[in-house]
């Protein structure tokens, strides 16, 4: 650390100090005129390191460190970061953490950081902090639109996180064209100070061409398309393993007349309605949702998996489920005439419409007819 560096930081460090100007600074450590551009250079590197910050007054604040926090970010419209420390931060911060665009750094929303409090708070119990450095990145893959320009290739990542374009590097080896959606990995993060740079991973064809929107919200959101090995296995077994006849634990309500309603093109029928009316006007509705925990052993790789995937997800034209559709558009599928495994809840419903009582079991049920919104709407309205 060189000489001038050196009286800086200790200075900012007094505990008597209090924010003031470029000129007055120099005074206090002794730097001469001669001295004033090398001063200027050295303000703005400990500006870029988070050592100091200049206040819209123009004084110089000094960054004193209070103990790293280790959290998630969420960032705004506006680029400021809202900071959620981990479960074992001691100890517990109270009141909410910001940190202002101009202090993130390159973290974007959803990273996991370091920040470091300021000891400045906003309003009442909201405690201003600034990145000290990114722990780990929520994704370095994004989705955006290619351009060009006089200076190059460049693109906008889709959504509001980047408000900037980001550079491309050598795009033209990848033969991709003006507005075709890309998918890149990010090389270089941008900051409120630099541009963001970035490589083409994948193009995915031109924007307005059929189902590049579908393959665009995969990528962007990291969905998963196919199934480990072990899963699909795992998945092959249980089905194996699965006897209908075997109805150990469970009512027996397959003779009991139930239906499913659903859109005509579903798929995957996870529950189903049964209704009875008794001889005083009373009624018992019964909703029985397929049991998926018949199948799904706690920790086993299934498991693991659905809880990686957290559920399915519905496209235009395509179905990404949560397990494999051995078990999502099979066994634990509610399909017409085949035996299969739910939870079933009842619910006792008097004459003026009020829930008397409920109950709930484990249970067997045989579809007896597959409906969809419109025959049932038709149904409804004569």
């Amino acid at each position: 650390m060189d000489p001038l560096e050196s009286r800086v930081r200790e200075y900012l460090q007094l505990p008597s100090y209090r924010p003031i100007k470029f000129a007055q600074l120099a005074k206090k450590i002794g730097v001469r005129k001669p001295q004033f551009e090398a001063f200027e250079n050295l303000l703005d590197r400990l500006v870029h390191d988070g050592v100091i910050r200049f206040s819209e007054s123009g004084r110089i604040e000094s960054r004193k460190r209070t103990g790293g926090i280790v959290g998630t970010v969420r960032r705004t419209a506006m680029g400021d970061g809202y900071i959620t420390p981990i479960a074992s931060t001691s100890p517990p911060v109270k009141g909410d953490i910001i940190v202002f665009a101009e202090d993130m750094k390159d973290a974007q929303d959803k990273d996991e950081v370091e920040v470091r409090l300021t000891g400045r708070r906003r309003f009442g119990d909201q405690q201003i902090a600034v990145v000290e450095r990114v722990v780990k990145r929520a994704t370095t893959t994004f989705v955006g639109t290619y351009e060009e320009d006089e200076y190059g290739g460049f693109v906008r990542i889709d959504g509001r996180q980047f408000s900037e374009p980001v550079a491309l590097d050598d795009p033209e080896a990848s033969g991709v064209r003006r507005g075709d959606k890309v998918v890149v990995e990010m090389l270089r993060f941008p900051t409120a100070r630099r541009g963001g740079e970035a490589v083409l991973k994948t193009r995915l064809g031109a924007a307005h061409d059929i189902g590049v929107d579908t393959i665009s919200v995969i990528h962007e959101f990291g969905l998963e398309t196919e199934f480990p090995e072990a899963v699909l296995e795992e998945a092959r077994q249980v089905a194996a393993a699965f006897d209908d006849s075997d109805l150990t634990g469970r009512d027996d309500l397959t003779g009991t007349t139930i239906i499913t309603i659903d859109p005509a093109d579903a798929r995957d029928f996870d529950d189903a309605i049964s209704i009875d009316q008794h001889e005083d006007g009373s009624w018992t509705l019964g909703v029985h949702i397929a049991d998926v925990s018949h199948f799904v052993a706690v920790d086993s790789e299934l498991d693991k998996e659905a809880r990686s995937r957290g559920n399915s997800v519905y496209l235009p034209g395509r179905v990404l489920p949560m397990l494999p559709e051995i078990l999502s558009n099979g066994l634990a599928s509610l399909q017409a005439d085949r035996v299969r495994f739910t939870m079933s809840a009842f619910m006792d419903i008097n004459t003026d419409g009020e829930v008397t009582s409920t109950r709930f079991s484990n249970s067997a049920i045989r579809v007896k007819h597959r409906f969809s919104y419109e025959q049932v709407s038709a149904i409804i309205n004569g």
